[in-house]
């Protein structure tokens, strides 16, 4: 026999008070062997003064019909505690009840479009050394899924030729950057969650990030690099979508920890798979294919503002 998911009393007591007393009207709810007494609470009128009336955990299912289903038979021998009982509710509810126990570990982000605004990592690169209106072309193609991240990848990596991960630095430096990246990782940090930096562009770049900004681990295209240290104008290994999120799985299995327990960030078509990997994902000033996806979606110039919409965190 299916028994439902099990309830905190604190969480069952606030969706039957919402349920019993909508609008200005709320609900004292307390546990009495095994009975429920609510009290219905009008602004100005004062809990004594008002009715109160026993409701079997039967007549819950009848007054709650369509948020909690308690069985035709509840008559225990002892009195069964709230935070035992067993309900079924909707999966919408389920899935947002869940979220709020869950202890999330691992929120993983993207770069392009998601911690960098109006422009790109390549592109910003390209505009500075001289081949912006090439890159741009290669771009609008792989926006519209026309090429692959390798191709763009191939063809940038000829004008890195003789050039080395300093000046890169230098150039990236001056990059536009959604607001509060050190904030929500400091917050992040505190709570114990890593953050992953998770890209399809460029690997260097995604480590001038991890070095201003503390994240556990990045990922990203690898361009080759001579004795010298210079760029040979060759990808060393190329790093697509679904390498985003065989990252992440890696990622998770290496330290045992639970993909349902993660959250991804993102923005465009290239999140997609990491989005379908894990526990919870925000779409994050994103594309329609990504929204399409996500659990949320959020448009803001601030990074901070993602915490108003995952459950728990």
């Amino acid at each position: 026999m299916d028994t439902g998911l099990p309830i905190p009393g604190a969480v069952l007591t606030r969706v039957v008070s919402e349920l019993l007393s909508p609008g200005a009207a709320s609900a004292q709810v307390a546990s009495s062997d095994n009975t429920l007494a609510v009290t219905p609470v009008v602004r100005g009128v004062s809990p004594a003064s008002s009715p109160r009336r026993q409701l079997a955990p039967d007549s819950l299912r009848a007054t709650a019909l369509s948020f909690a289903h308690a069985s035709n038979d509840l008559r225990f021998r002892r009195p069964v505690p709230l935070d035992r009982l067993a309900v079924t509710l909707p999966s919408g509810i389920v899935r947002i009840v869940a979220m709020k126990r869950r202890g999330w570990r691992l929120v993983c982000f993207d770069l392009d479009g998601t911690l960098v605004l109006g422009t790109s990592i390549s592109q910003h690169l390209a505009d500075r050394l001289g081949h912006g209106a090439l890159l741009a072309e290669l771009e609008r193609r792989y926006a519209a899924q026309e090429i692959s991240n390798a191709t763009v990848a191939d063809r940038q990596a000829e004008e890195f030729a003789g050039r080395d991960r300093r000046e890169m630095m230098t150039h990236l430096e001056s990059i536009p950057r959604i607001g509060g990246i050190r904030a929500t990782l400091a917050r992040l940090q505190s709570a114990g969650i890593d953050a992953l930096l998770c890209t399809v562009t460029w690997r260097f770049a995604a480590e001038c990030f991890q070095q201003w900004y503390g994240f556990a681990a990045v990922s990203g295209t690898e361009i080759e690099e001579g004795p010298d240290g210079r760029f040979t104008g060759k990808v060393a290994r190329h790093f697509d979508k679904y390498d985003k999120r065989d990252l992440v799985v890696e990622h998770c299995r290496r330290r045992g920890i639970d993909l349902s327990t993660c959250i991804a960030v993102g923005d465009s078509h290239s999140d997609v798979p990491m989005f379908g990997a894990v526990g919870f994902s925000v779409a994050l000033n994103a594309t329609d294919d990504a929204k399409a996806v996500a659990s949320v979606s959020v448009n803001s110039g601030t990074v901070v503002d993602i915490f108003s919409v995952i459950p728990g965190l």
